[in-house]
């Protein structure tokens, strides 16, 4: 009778000495998964609001140069009617925004401010200017300005020192400045 007893609690010890191993294994792997879910879902907002700050900052320029624009053309003794609009977009053309968009030190001061944004706001602070991809303009400006960003990272892994399994995760965000031409 006890024999049989002292069995049935050695399978039992050996049972759970297997099982274990493997159930820990599970929720690890349910864990690194969940941690990949949500890495790329931060990183989905954030390639959307950095393109986001860079249209604001790209809109900035594009109000100074109105505002220059407006100063020049109503700053004189009798100014013309149009200087009483308070819609900037009356003292600039499409040409004059082409012309912005494509200026190489406006790019670099929209690549600068999107950059700080990524580095300011990553929670893991892992992005860093080799992660980061921007387009601007994405394609030729006639109703809107488009911008694209790009980031791809390898998020940190636990199962990456064990298994040769790095995935990266890449995301794009696109924004649109509507223009009233």
């Amino acid at each position: 009778m006890f024999a049989s007893k002292k069995k049935q609690v050695g399978s039992l010890v050996s049972f759970t000495a297997l099982i274990l191993p493997v159930l820990l294994l599970i929720g690890a792997l349910i864990l690194e998964s969940g941690n990949f879910y949500i890495r790329h879902t931060q990183l989905e907002n954030l390639t959307r609001q950095a393109a986001n700050s860079g249209l604001i900052a790209f809109s900035q320029i594009l109000e100074q140069s109105a505002n220059e624009n407006k100063d020049n053309l109503c700053l004189v003794e009798i100014p013309p009617e149009i200087c009483s609009s308070l819609n900037l977009f009356d003292f600039l053309t499409l040409s004059q925004v082409q012309i912005l968009a494509t200026n190489t030190l406006n790019q670099n001061a929209i690549r600068n401010n999107i950059n700080d944004f990524l580095v300011i706001y990553d929670p893991q602070q892992q992005i860093n200017s080799e992660n980061i991809s921007i387009i601007f303009p994405v394609e030729e400006i006639t109703e809107s300005v488009k911008l694209k960003v790009v980031i791809e990272i390898i998020p940190n892994q636990f199962f990456s020192n064990f298994l040769d399994t790095l995935h990266s995760i890449k995301t794009i965000g696109i924004s649109y400045l509507s223009l009233p031409f």
